[in-house]
């Protein structure tokens, strides 16, 4: 509304969360602009959206890393515990993933397999989780959670990542990292740092009293990323609290504000 025209209008966009926090800011200027007129301003970010929201409206690549070792049948019931209720667990969190979003699936044991490609086929993956069974030969194997890591970060950075997708690995373990023969444990800490140096944001659950717990908060991308579940019980909780985990944060207001003594006000 200003009569005069005024130049070099810094403009900043400030993006806030539901609870008023500032998630991310950019600014831009505008050399020149006229009395009573109106001006598009464009903002660039320092990173993606989708690396700063964690929003379910930004689609989510999620790499699903689980433990078939022999020592996941061991509590002897039939059918096999815990094993069945981990692979019912990861069934569901499967079918709770958004229609953007995408799936791949990797087991691990003496060696680590990657059964699925990302894909948009949420309920195929689902499925084949469900028929997921240990080998006979894993009775005696071993635990290779390094090779894991490598293969899930290999996927999520593979020609089938969405750009425009948040990156998201969840890996469950019963047990200590026994693969490959030297210094397994470091082994495995080494490929989780590739991962995470990949921008994905890694959640880990350690499963039973046996587990090394130093050691999944270290493959975690952050301590309170890193889940103990001392029964088969506590599993499917604890993917539905990742669930909401992913899903937080999203913007909730874009409040745009130009400095300048001319004539504007701010936008929300």
């Amino acid at each position: 509304n200003n009569l005069e025209n005024v130049g070099e209008v810094e403009i900043i966009a400030t993006i806030f969360d539901a609870r008023g926090n500032a998630l991310t800011s950019s600014r831009t200027f505008v050399d020149d602009f006229a009395p009573r007129t109106m001006q598009t301003a464009v903002f660039t970010w320092p990173e993606p959206i989708a690396k700063t929201l964690r929003s379910c409206d930004v689609p989510t690549d999620v790499l699903l890393a689980i433990d078939l070792s022999g020592s996941m049948n061991n509590d002897g019931d039939t059918p096999p515990e815990p094993v069945t209720s981990v692979l019912a667990a990861a069934q569901a969190f499967t079918s709770r993933l958004q229609v953007d979003d995408q799936v791949a699936l990797v087991t691990f044991a003496t060696e680590a397999l990657t059964r699925n490609t990302l894909t948009s086929d949420v309920q195929q993956v689902a499925t084949d989780i469900a028929a997921l069974i240990i080998d006979p030969e894993e009775e005696t194997g071993s635990t290779n959670t390094g090779d894991a890591l490598y293969r899930g970060g290999e996927e999520l950075v593979s020609a089938r990542h969405n750009p425009e997708a948040r990156q998201v690995m969840i890996l469950l373990t019963d047990g200590l990292a026994t693969a490959p023969d030297e210094e397994p444990e470091k082994y495995a800490l080494d490929a989780a740092l590739k991962v995470k140096q990949q921008d994905v944001n890694v959640f880990t659950i350690g499963l039973g009293e046996s587990v090394n717990m130093d050691f999944v908060e270290q493959i975690a991308s952050s301590p309170k990323q890193a889940y103990k579940a001392l029964s088969v019980a506590d599993i499917d909780r604890i993917y539905k609290t990742i669930t909401a985990e992913i899903c937080e944060d999203g913007a909730a207001i874009i409040e745009v504000i130009p400095k300048t003594s001319a004539g504007f006000s701010k936008i929300n």
